[in-house]
Formats: C-alpha cells, structure tokens, sequence
C-alpha cells in the first residue's frame, strides 16, 4: 500500500514538473507570475520602487542599472509578446540636452532597417525634460524607445511588442519624478 502511494507521489510530482516544463516553452509569462509571488510586484532602483509588469522578470538590478524582461517562447504557437526595459546610470558628465539635443535627435531619428522614426515624447521631469524617442517596425509589431534625461546620466531603452510600450513610459515618469541629485566630489 505504501510502495503504490510512493508510485503515485512521484507520478503527480513527474506530471506536474512534465506539464510546467511545456507549459514554459509555449508560455514564459508564469516565471514573471512566480517571481512576482515569491520577490514582490517591485524593483527597487536607487533606493525607489519601481512597479514591475505582471508577466516580466527582474533579469537585473544594481545601483546602476535595472533590467526587466519578458522572453518569447521558444516556439511561437502561441503569440505571446516579449520585451525588455533597461534603466541605467551611465558613467561621466550629464546630458545637456541644450547642448547636445540635435546631435542626440539626429542618432534616435535614424532608424536601422525595418524601423520608421514614429513619435517623440516628453516628460517633465525633477532636473529637466525626459526626451523619448520611438521607432516602430514596418508592421507596428516591434516598438523601440530611447530616452535620455536632461541634466542627468540616467537612460532608458525599450524594445519589444508595443504590448509593453505604455507600461515603459510608466515605469520612465516614474524614475523622472525622482532623479537623484548629483553632488560633486
């Protein structure tokens, strides 16, 4: 009796990890689902909480850098959407947009193959205009956006289904609202 409940333990225990196991290749959104149970619905990035998307992972997180993503099953059955989103820190002077906005507008207007220029957005933010710049491909399924915050070394990338698309922007206003102050050593 006990040696047929052990088969049945370890026959529910191989079916289920079978059955995520496939699930996992058609389907990734519950690693971000489980992720979310076991890490909590935020990032943190410098000290601030930052709202992650219910179906992306945390692939990242340093002082300088935060990194979300969403892979796309390895095989498309399915039409599920991937993206990922990048925030960084970058090393040396601030962005002068003053200074620097037509040759920083020139670079995101020109679009790789495939890609149109489609929008630019702007944002208020706590040191000055968050500028985003949005390509999208000739059949609207992949959307890429390039921010860069004025007075700050702070970028933003995002690159993926447009399902994601307002979700970044989100995750942008919310980062312009609390730049950090730069001190001088």
């Amino acid at each position: 009796m006990k040696r047929r409940q052990s088969n049945l333990v370890a026959l529910g225990i191989l079916l289920v990890g079978a059955m995520a196991w496939l699930l996992l290749q058609f389907w990734t959104a519950p690693l971000g689902v489980c992720s979310h149970l076991l890490f909590g619905q935020a990032a943190f990035f410098e000290g601030h909480r930052i709202p992650v998307p219910w179906d992306m992972l945390v692939a990242g997180s340093t002082k300088d850098h935060l990194v979300l993503v969403r892979e796309s099953p390895r095989f498309r059955l399915l039409r599920a959407p991937a993206g990922s989103i990048i925030v960084l820190r970058g090393p040396g002077p601030v962005t002068d947009m003053s200074e620097n906005y037509e040759r920083i507008a020139s670079a995101n207007e020109q679009p790789p193959e495939g890609f149109s220029f489609h929008a630019l957005r702007k944002f208020a933010g706590a040191k000055g205009t968050v500028f985003c710049w949005e390509l999208a491909s000739s059949d609207f399924s992949v959307t890429s956006v390039s921010c860069s915050f004025d007075n700050d070394t702070l970028a933003a990338s995002f690159s993926g289904s447009s399902v994601y698309r307002e979700r970044f922007y989100s995750i942008v206003q919310t980062i312009s609202a609390f730049q950090r102050e730069e001190h001088p050593l």
